[in-house]
């Protein structure tokens, strides 16, 4: 895959997830997307997730706003090849 191939996928992918992404999350994905790497998990973890002590991003997410959810995220985080 080149570069270009990899950023119009990634383009993609927020295109296509953005509005799911807003209605769930009630944030905009374009805060945690960029085009080359992708979904920026870390800053989606800190600034809306904010697990507790001793929880994962993944659990935190699917106590907060259920398994479609955590599953979106993941999806998100894997790429276009998930």
């Amino acid at each position: 895959m080149t570069l270009a191939d990899l950023c119009r996928s990634n383009a993609r992918m927020r295109y296509t997830h953005g509005a799911l992404f807003r209605w769930t999350f009630g944030v905009s994905l374009d805060r945690f997307w960029d085009n080359l790497t992708g979904f920026d998990i870390v800053a989606f973890d800190e600034q809306v997730v904010r697990p507790e002590a001793n929880e994962s991003t993944a659990e935190a997410i699917e106590r907060k706003w259920g398994a479609e959810a955590r599953a979106l995220a993941q999806g998100l985080v894997h790429g276009p090849a998930a």
